[in-house]
């Protein structure tokens, strides 16, 4: 035997050595070249993007500062101690002027009214809370003095000192940070560490005082002394909020540290006051202080001050004071704006530290240089002022050396020593701009100190957060009403006693995150499957290459996730006379599956390990792929669980979160329990699904950003081929574009699509989301909110619990959309009804949201009811449209006086019409109607795109409709622009502007109609006799609660026998023994032909089972209930067959097997040979052929325990009472009726308001911007405003949301270290470990130059005995093994080969990381770090 196991490897191995020409899968080429361009135009991106904000940055940050000193100087002459040179103002006018105070206050004041403008928009569109009152005294209280520092600095202080020391002394105001950082350290830091930092700290102390000491060997001045002190003290005072460190023990500064907390909790309504507060403050210092010195009548005159004309007759005043104010505050506002990009975008470094602190060194240059040129050498161009100044020698010695300016250095290396955080950035991608910043915006004098000094310290903030949201919900609901704000506060306080993991706590004593994949499946085809199932693999290698650079290159990846895919497959199982076995459909995903395995690996994979366990639910098969993930795939039976996707959603997020992650953390601390279910999450998707690592990952990183997310989706692409696979391209760019990115901007997405969307388990495991989630519909209500729209109502209750849901443009993901006209309606039909439902609930319930919903506001509920009201009236206006066209283009034929209404019939006959029909006849009819009207209006359409062109050509002017088509088709051009990859989505606008009456009109109409539809529409399969029988069983059951609704007479009991059950009395039978039937129709019923043929089939169709049956009747008594209960209760998990003897049939369970196995091996031609069979044991699929290798194991005792109470409490099948579920379709009915109706008038009264207001000349007025005659109607002129309005409002969003993108994917983009940084071997591996860990395990690349022709064989990567196929297995053992899984076998084999003796052989294969002169030493930096984990020291 094992000669001949090795003759048949050794065969297979010369098979595939000799077929060299193997076929290049698609899974191999698929946007393989796609992804890597992209990859690298990305990567050129970030590297300009790196240089145009380190320049801009720069220029920012010293364009604000010298403007600021230029600006001050024109204040006023030097104080007594300044000299000729230190005193010299920059470019000195003729004398000081009024003007100069009124534009330094506007430049002050700009980023206190931006500070208004944001907290006003956050307080507007967000549920905001007030501080507490200690706390708003407090803020008031810091912030007053640091504005009357300010003030002080600007109109006393500098222009006292001059511009050269005033420059100077800007880096000593930090006292106040310097003292607080000291105390802090000295509490929270303790130890030898401790000491180290505490010298620094003291030492940068003692420099910012120095200040004081320099001044009196400055100046003898008391007044200028006076005005230093005090300016510099105050300013500091308002700096010292990001010194406070929260983990320092609050009994020292008990006060201090949760005034802090309260003000970052209660930041924005605090502002909204203190913004203009401060505004007002500067303004009385500027009156106090203009006056003062030019007293009020001359202050309030600035421009009667102006100098005189120059001797050319040019006045330069003017445009000096204009450009110094447009300089300073611009400089300030872009500054601010790129600060934020690059912390956002993880590019501190290089596009915020290094800059600020960079340009207090170039502004001191600049003033210095500035000072000492001559304006009239300017004025003619003569620059050699600048380089050849002769006073600048002279400047630097007497006011370095005789003024004691050489002190500055203290101050500029104390305050780099205080700002010290910023160079070690510990904020996560896409931060929010309060958690980056303590203070709101900016200061316009100090801008590059109060960047820095304004950075938050991560390493300050408590990581003490609340318990999980489930308590803390409730908590706050709690206080709010029992109007007690103090009773969450104080639960807060006791919860936070208990600190969790810090962020960079080490990877064993942190869980990391958690991911669980959960598909639901039913009837797709293999195409479809194929996109999920390479999304799967990606996601398993990705993961595999991250745990490999954790596990042998110390890489602490903060994107390293574990996996979990779980499949949901529905109707999986199919009925056969031997018992139920898995679906074709099933089948055909598990060939694709291995075929796609293989594809990736390249290797054959029939012996991929897999384990079949029977479950109440039917069953699951577990497979281990290569990078260690399980694919679990849950194989739903329609007898025992409830079919569609919120039941199988109900069942995965019960099964992981209740069962498998609750069972985890029940024995944890609640602080743990809040970690553990913040980071773990449930990555919703459709069987069809296809999307890229990268793309979860972001939307991890949108989760990870706030704990308030509870649901974050991506970038849906349609894929398909067609018209409506065209027209619902342009549909999804412009949804997603413009309403999901305002709604995000604005307040928060209303709905997260389950094709691919990420949810917070946290977030789920609120009792009133997965409560509500698993009940069934009853009413008329619930069925629109959950059977209709699943993943709508599970964002409603997200959004309910207080959670908020976002939207990820950069995470992209394709799916499979209806490519036939009746697929589409079908699916609009239940999206349609499950928005307008939850929509109405949103605006009613609009109260509750903005109480609890911190995301929500009045007007984000008044602009979601005013979208709701346009989409009400969007047929009215599209037939008015049309009316309106039609009749410009009968005139342009046909001067009649008729053509209005020739064309308003024109129009609405064929609406009136389908109408009609739609009412009448079944949804096949109303389908084929649609299609034919599809035809008609896309010709009308065609028609009028030809008449609009046509008009705006021959108009010798500007009209209105020039405006309206500008403003519609510009921010689709502006769209595209900001979406360069899906700008081709603009020319499927083709295919949208032909069948808009159809989309808007009809698909309303059909929608209206079927209301009352409860089938799912898509992918439906055709009827069983059964069903159809159920049906017309209901249909008549309707029909007869409908008269007893209607007419409650005693005739209803006699009306009632004429029903079902009468008709059917028309069929005589007989049979024998219950297996033979004769069956005869006495005469002919109008309502029960069809009943009668499916009862007739149906017993016909028994009849054969029953004789199939009839001698395991016969022989063998039927398992009684109590024998079960037994055998359930025997069920072992850990072995494979129950361990314990338990009786079936009278019979012990191993004498059952051997007597079975016996009678398989040697049978007789008179043996019956009959399997007991059970649910949990040995059900009949387990034997299907495409099963044959897998494991077998038993479900355990609490496991089974737990899906027979899940299947009797939500899952499993009832047999709902006939009464119940026509009452239910009545209902549906009833609302159909009512709905449809409601907008049928409300359109109606619309139509015939326009169509009035059109003929009645009074209401049209003359366009002015014409000379000719052209009128327009107000009313069309209002709503044409009110629809431009939401699309400038919608675009808008979208550049807002689109700019958030781009730096979400440049803070994802990765860049290799550059020559200049010259990385350690060592270094670039811990930098690059995950990159290199991917091309080590990487499979589908081909050979390695040192590998055998044959790949790597099963004897070399498994050292131990055994067949072939048992080796291969070994190689897709879980990571929790001890045998590597397939990656990382792979990556070990590889990593080895990368020895001084074959260094050169492997290494030219890796990552060209590096210059290829280093990669010897990468090479052999990775052969020892794998070589000392591994224990191989060869």
């Amino acid at each position: 035997m094992p000669h001949q196991q090795q003759n048949s490897t050794s065969d297979e191995e010369a098979h595939e050595k000799w077929d060299s020409f193997n076929m290049e899968t698609v899974m191999q080429r698929a946007g393989v070249n796609e992804r890597s361009v992209m990859l690298m135009v990305t990567r050129v991106v970030k590297v300009i993007v790196y240089i145009v904000v380190f320049i801009m940055m720069t220029v920012c940050a010293t364009s604000s500062k010298v403007s600021l000193i230029y600006m001050t100087s024109q204040l006023g002459e030097p104080g007594p101690e300044a000299d000729a040179l230190s005193g010299k103002r920059m470019f000195a006018g003729d004398g000081p002027s009024p003007i100069w105070y009124w534009m330094i206050w506007v430049a002050v004041s700009v980023p206190h009214l931006f500070a208004f403008y944001r907290c006003g928009m956050i307080v507007a569109f967000r549920r905001t809370k007030w501080p507490s009152r200690t706390a708003f005294f407090v803020a008031l209280l810091m912030e007053t003095a640091h504005t009357c520092g300010i003030s002080l600095m600007v109109f006393k202080m500098l222009p006292r000192l001059g511009a050269h020391v005033g420059v100077l002394l800007t880096a000593a105001v930090a006292l106040l940070p310097a003292i607080l950082l000291f105390i802090f350290r000295i509490c929270a830091l303790p130890g030898l560490r401790s000491a180290a930092m505490l010298v620094g700290d003291l030492l940068a102390l003692l420099m910012q005082a120095s200040v004081f000491a320099w001044l009196a060997l400055y100046t003898a001045d008391p007044e200028t002394i006076c005005w230093v002190v005090v300016s510099v003290a105050l300013v500091s005072v308002g700096l010292w909020e990001v010194f406070v460190n929260e983990n320092a023990p609050r009994r020292l500064l008990r006060g201090l540290i949760d005034v802090k907390r309260e003000l970052n909790a209660n930041r924005h309504k605090t502002y909204l006051l203190l913004s203009i507060w401060k505004i007002c403050l500067t303004f009385a210092f500027t009156l106090f202080f203009g006056i003062t010195t030019f007293g009020k009548t001359s202050f309030f005159q600035p421009m009667s001050h102006a100098p005189r004309e120059t001797d050319d007759g040019s006045s330069v005043d003017g445009a000096r004071v204009l450009w110094g104010v447009l300089v300073h505050v611009l400089s300030s506002s872009v500054g601010y704006l790129v600060a934020a990009f690059s912390l956002r975008s993880q590019m501190q470094i290089v596009g915020f530290t290094i800059p600020l602190v960079a340009s207090q060194l170039i502004s001191i240059v600049a003033v210095f240089l500035l000072s000492c040129v001559d304006e009239a050498d300017l004025a003619v161009n003569d620059w050699r002022g600048i380089t050849m100044c002769s006073e600048l020698p002279e400047l630097i010695k007497r006011l370095f050396v005789e003024r004691y300016a050489w002190m500055s250095v203290f101050w500029f290396a104390s305050f780099v020593w205080i700002t010290g955080h910023v160079w070690f950035p510990r904020s996560n991608r896409m931060a929010k701009s309060h958690t980056l910043f303590s203070r709101p915006f900016y200061c316009n004098v100090l801008f590059a100190e109060s960047l820095l000094l304004n950075r938050i310290n991560e390493r300050n903030i408590s990581e003490c957060r609340p318990i999980n949201a489930v308590v803390g919900s409730y908590v706050e609901r709690l206080a709010i009403d029992l109007k007690q704000p103090q009773l969450s506060r104080n639960v807060h306080k006791l919860i936070e006693e208990a600190p969790s993991k810090p962020e960079d706590a080490p990877r064993s004593e942190r869980r990391p995150t958690k991911i669980y994949m959960c598909a639901t499946m039913w009837h797709e085809n293999t195409n479809e499957m194929l996109q999920l199932i390479r999304s799967i693999l990606s996601l398993d290698k990705d993961q595999s290459a991250r745990r490999l650079a954790m596990k042998y290159f110390e890489k602490d990846h903060p994107d390293y996730y574990e996996l979990e895919v779980h499949i949901m497959f529905d109707d999986a199982l199919e009925e056969t006379a031997e018992g139920d076995t898995i679906n074709e459909f099933v089948v055909v995903f598990i060939e694709t599956l291995l075929d796609a395995v293989q594809s990736f690996t390249n290797e054959t994979t029939d012996d991929l390990p897999s384990v079949k366990i029977p479950t109440p639910h039917g069953g699951r098969v577990e497979w281990t792929l290569p990078g260690g993930t399980p694919l679990v795939l849950h194989l739903k039976d329609k007898k025992l669980v409830k079919r569609r996707k919120r039941w199988s959603q109900v069942m995965y997020m019960y099964y992981l979160l209740d069962l498998k992650l609750r069972s985890t953390i029940v024995d944890c601390s609640l602080q743990e329990q809040h970690d553990v279910t913040g980071r773990t999450f449930v990555l919703a998707v459709d069987g069809d699904s296809n999307f890229e690592p990268a793309s979860v990952l972001k939307l991890v990183d949108l989760l990870k950003m706030n704990d308030n997310i509870g649901a974050a989706c991506g970038r849906i692409h349609p894929i398909g081929w067609g018209p409506m696979v065209w027209y619902q391209q342009f549909e999804y760019a412009i949804g997603h574009w413009f309403q999901k990115a305002t709604e995000h901007v604005l307040g928060c997405v209303l709905c997260s699509p389950g094709c691919f969307s990420l949810f917070r388990a946290r977030a789920l495991m609120c009792p009133n989301v997965m409560g509500k989630y698993s009940k069934i519909a009853r009413t008329a209500k619930a069925h629109f909110q959950s059977d209709q729209g699943e993943d709508r109502w599970l964002c409603t209750l997200l959004l309910h619990e207080g959670y908020r849901v976002e939207y990820c443009a950069a995470a992209d993901a394709m799916t499979y959309s209806p490519e036939n006209l009746a697929e589409f309606f079908n699916q609009r039909c239940r999206w349609i009804s499950s928005t307008l439902a939850n929509n109405l609930d949103l605006i009613f319930a609009g109260r509750l949201f903005v109480r609890y919903n911190d995301t929500f506001s009045w007007l984000y509920i008044a602009y979601q009811a005013v979208i709701f009201c346009a989409g009400l009236v969007a047929p009215s206006v599209i037939i008015c449209f049309l009316v309106t066209a039609c009749e410009e283009a009968i005139h342009s034929f046909d001067d009649a006086q008729y053509g209005l209404w020739r064309s308003v019939v024109f129009v609405t006959l064929p609406v009136v019409i389908h109408i009609i029909i739609s009412l009448k006849y079944s949804k096949e009819v109303q389908l084929k109607m649609v299609a034919l009207l599809t035809i008609f209006y896309g010709i009308i359409m065609l028609i009028v795109a030809i008449g609009l062109i046509a008009q705006m050509c021959v108009a010798s002017e500007v009209t209105p409709i020039h405006y309206l088509m500008g403003a519609v088709f510009v921010p689709f051009i502006v769209g595209g622009i900001f979406h360069p990859n899906e700008a081709w989505c603009l020319a499927q606008f083709v295919w949208y502007w032909l069948t808009i009456p159809t989309m808007f009109v009809l698909l309303y109409i059909y929608t209206g109609a079927n209301l009352h539809d409860v089938k799912w529409g898509t992918r439906e399969k055709k009827q069983t006799d059964a069903e159809k029988k159920e049906e017309l069983e209901l249909d008549m059951a309707e029909k007869k609660g409908a008269k007893e609704d209607v007419k409650d007479q005693p005739e209803t009991a006699v009306a009632s026998t004429t029903g079902i059950y009468a008709k059917t009395a028309a069929v005589v039978s007989m049979s024998f023994n219950d297996y033979f039937h004769w069956m005869c129709c006495l005469y002919k019923t109008t309502d029960s032909d069809v009943l009668q043929e499916v009862e007739i089939k149906e017993r016909m169709d028994k009849f054969t089972d029953r004789v199939s049956c009839l001698m395991e009747k016969l022989d063998m008594p039927k398992i009684s209930d109590e024998e079960e209960e037994k055998v359930l209760g025997d069920v072992n998990v850990e072995t494979e067959v129950p361990k314990k003897e338990t009786k079936i049939y009278n019979k012990d369970a191993s004498a059952a097997r051997e007597e079975y196995e016996m009678a398989i091996r040697e049978p007789k031609p008179t043996a019956i040979v009959a399997k007991v069979r059970h649910l949990l044991v040995n059900p009949y699929w387990l034997d299907h052929p495409k099963l044959e290798g897998a494991r077998l194991r038993l479900a355990s005792k609490h496991e089974v325990a737990y899906w027979k109470l899940l299947l009797q409490r939500h899952l499993a099948p009832r047999e709902e009472d006939k009464e119940q579920v026509a009452k239910l379709k009545r209902e549906l009915r009833r609302v159909r009726n009512l709905g449809s109706a409601a907008v049928l008038g409300l359109n109606l009264l619309f139509i015939t308001f326009l169509f009035f207001v059109d003929i009645n000349p009074g209401f049209e007025v003359a366009w002015p911007f014409s000379d000719d005659d052209v009128e327009f109607s107000i009313v069309t002129a209002v709503f044409a405003l009110f629809f431009v309005g939401i699309l400038v409002l919608q675009t808008f969003g979208m550049v807002y949301h689109r700019v958030g993108t781009f730096m979400h994917v440049m803070a994802t983009t990765t860049i290799f270290p550059t020559a200049d940084r010259r990385p350690s071997a060592d270094d670039d591996l811990t930098e690059n470990g995950v990159v290199y860990a991917d091309a080590l395990q990487d499979l589908s690349t081909g050979m390695w130059p040192d590998e055998s022709e044959a790949r790597i064989s099963a004897d070399a990567i498994l050292d131990t005995g055994g067949s072939s196929s048992s080796r291969r297995r070994s190689r897709y053992e879980s990571p929790a093994g001890e045998s590597p899984t397939c990656y990382e076998q792979v990556f070990l084999d590889r990593a080895r080969n990368l020895s001084k003796s074959g260094r050169g052989i492997g290494a030219a294969k890796l990552p060209d990381k590096r210059r290829r002169s280093k990669r010897d030493e990468t090479a052999d930096a990775i052969w020892r770090r794998v070589s000392s984990k591994s224990g191989d020291k060869s």
